[in-house]
This record gives structure tokens, sequence and C-alpha cells, in this order.
């Protein structure tokens, strides 16, 4: 890594540097541990132990991930929240890309061609795990992380940790637990979700009739309805889900209920996620032919509770479109598309599309993941996904956490 210098020549001095990283951090949201990394790489060559960032072990790249403080995921996270806000203006002020196609025949012919699969048939470029892997190595990193951080550190060093695990996986890619994991955690969910008795143990209480489109990304219809009347209407044939993201517990309003009622249902959490305390929980409910078009955000897991859902997955950094000046280089940004190497835009929010209609973007991977199956995304990774059966129940929750 170079040394970095003023504008007039001078080499900036370590505590400059270290402002330049924190502000790129916060205008590029780019994860913390990434920029402590290149950080700590330039110290060991410094020393004369200069190594490629793909070597070493797994729980060095744990100990790099220790010594960043939270306050500037913080400042990340503050910075991404501003874009989104002007993009919201953005949003309302250009023209919007829809696909108001139906696709539910689509998907129901591809889901025909493959529910017989094997898993390694679904998710051929995908690890798999079991969840007992997964706890073991999160133990053995918590351990470490506690015998190397004194006790008043730990708790922003913690943060970190958790928002970096997934990453640490397998290569910073995604890893899909395998097995029926809802059976294993305990959870009511595991037998109390089919579209029936969900209805009844929701009642009356109120979701949001959410879509996709570019530039908005999920956005909400400004019509309420209910679990029960959503499953019995065909609504995913103009791509209609409902959507339940939690941001804290201090928020208020109508979902606020809703995700207060259900989040009881998929408890405990898996060891490396936060508890229900801290209300970062996510609910998806989709039908056949709806879809989340590709996106990108913090890590997160997600639990396939009941029926099948598509995956397509995009690398970090993925050449795409930015309607606002999120990004400095041609990476996907805020309410953006992926952009094919021919230079045109990939417009279709619907992942759907990408079943028959057309072909994902290179470099796509995919995976069919079933009920009881989990999906946990390292930060940035780019994806979409649709729903093949009737009937799509999915759980889990974001692994950043950003509040003092």
């Amino acid at each position: 890594m170079p040394a970095a210098t003023s504008e007039s020549g001078r080499r900036l001095s370590k505590a400059e540097k270290l402002e330049v990283l924190r502000v790129c951090a916060a205008v590029l949201a780019v994860p913390a541990f990434q920029i402590w990394e290149v950080q700590a790489q330039e110290q060991r060559c410094s020393q004369g132990i200069c190594t490629s960032t793909s070597a070493g072990t797994a729980r060095e790249d744990a100990s790099l991930l220790q010594a960043h403080p939270v306050s500037e995921l913080t400042q990340a996270r503050h910075a991404k929240d501003a874009v989104k806000r002007r993009h919201k203006h953005h949003s309302q002020t250009h023209n919007k890309i829809v696909d108001g196609r139906d696709y539910r025949a689509d998907a129901a012919e591809y889901f025909e061609k493959v529910k017989h699969d094997s898993l390694e048939e679904r998710c051929p470029h995908i690890r798999t795990m079991t969840l007992k892997e997964v706890s073991q190595r999160w133990h053995e990193e918590l351990e470490q992380l506690k015998e190397d951080t004194p006790r008043e550190k730990f708790d922003k060093k913690f943060k970190d940790f958790r928002h970096a695990f997934p990453g640490l996986l397998h290569d910073n890619k995604p890893v899909l637990i395998k097995g029926h994991v809802p059976k294993q955690l305990g959870w009511r969910a595991a037998t109390h979700w089919g579209k029936d008795e969900l209805a009844d143990f929701l009642g009356d209480l109120p979701w949001q009739r959410q879509s996709f489109d570019y530039p908005d990304w999920v956005y909400s219809t400004h019509n309420l309805t209910t679990f029960r009347e959503y499953v019995g209407h065909d609504d995913s044939a103009r791509n209609i889900f409902l959507f339940g993201s939690e941001d804290g517990c201090d928020k208020r309003g109508d979902l606020k209920k809703t995700m207060d009622k259900i989040r009881g249902q998929f408890i405990p959490s898996p060891d490396f996620a936060w508890g229900p305390e801290v209300c970062e929980a996510i609910v998806a409910i989709d039908s056949i032919g709806s879809s989340h078009g590709f996106h990108c955000h913090d890590p997160v897991w997600q639990v396939q509770v009941q029926g099948y859902k598509m995956w397509w997955l995009l690398p970090p950094h993925y050449r795409g479109t930015a309607p606002e000046s999120d990004t400095t280089d041609d990476s996907i940004g805020w309410g953006g598309s992926p952009v094919l190497p021919d230079g045109t835009v990939f417009a279709h929010p619907n992942g759907c599309a990408m079943l028959k209609q057309v072909e994902p973007p290179p470099g796509t991977k995919s995976c069919l993941v079933g009920p009881g199956e989990m999906m946990v995304l390292p930060v940035g990774w780019v994806h979409s996904t649709c729903g093949l059966t009737n009937y799509t129940a999915a759980a889990g929750g974001w692994l950043g956490y950003y509040r003092s």
C-alpha cells in the first residue's frame, strides 16, 4: 500500500491517514473490518512480514476484526441513511423501472423440474454447513475475542465481530445452513407456521402490502392488509409481498404490533445472531412469483420456514447503476441495478424473470432454498429472490447493530 500524501506532496501522518480512512468508511459504507485489514497489512509489511490478504488463518482474520471501533460502523450507517433520504427525492422525480408481468406460471414450471433435486444440485456453488459447525466456529472465535480484548472495550468490539462473522465462515462468501434449523433451535414456527394456523395466530394485525422496483427497492403500496387476506388472494401476480424489517425496539406504528406478536415464534436466535431483545428481526411472507430484485445491504441471516425460494447472488462491488452519487466506483448503489458487460442495465426488478425469460447477469450464483434451510449473507452481497410455491414464509434478522 503506497504511502498517503497531502495535496502539497507532504506524507500524511498516521493520525491523518486514519482520518482519511474514517471518512472513506462513512461515505462509501465500506465495512470497517476491510479498512482495518488494509491498515494491519501495511503495518505487517513495514515490519518485514508482509503477507497476501488471502493468507493466514481465520483466527488471524478475527483478530483484525476486533480492532476497529464500532463508531465508524455507526458513521457508515448514518451516511447510507442520508443517501437513502436523498434517494427518496430521486425516486419521486425520475422514471421508475417496474416489471408488472405475471411470473406465477414460470415459477410453477421451474419448481416442478427441480423440486426433487438434491441440495448439491439446488445450490451447486454455495458452501453448505451444519448449524452445529457454525455454532462451534462462533464459540471458538468468541473465546479468542474475549482473551484478546480488555473488558472495558469488549462491547464495542463484539458488535464489530458479530457484523463480520458471516464473512469468516467461507472466505467472505454466502453459506447455506442445511438441515431443519427451526426444529434444531426449537422454534414454535417449525410446527405452527402453516398458513391457516399462522393466519389464526395473527388475526387482524395489519401488514403493509409491499413491492419492489428500481429505484425504490422495497416500497409500500400504502394499503394495509392482514396475513389471511394476503395468502387468500393472488397478489403475487403483481409482485406483492409482506415484509417486516425491524430497526430497534423504539419504533412505533402498525407493523410494530405485528412484529412484536410474531417475533416470539422464532426464538431463540442462532448463537451468532442478535436475540429478540434488540428487535433486529426480519419476516418475509411471499407467494409464487413474487420477488425482491437485486439489492445489497448489511450482513443478514434468513431461515426458510415454509415453502421454497430461489436466490440469485452476485459478489460485493458488482458493477451497477447508482441513482444518487453514493458510490465512487461502478458498484451497485442505493436503488441501483446490475450493469451487464455490454453496458446495458439489467432492468428486471422482479427476479422471477430469471427463471425462464432472461439470463441472470454473468457471475451469478444460484441456490434454491427449501424448508428449514438458512441463508447467511456477508455484508454487501447482491441478491435477488423469487417465491416458487403458493406460500413461503421466512424469518431471520440483521447482524449489524448501530445503536449505542
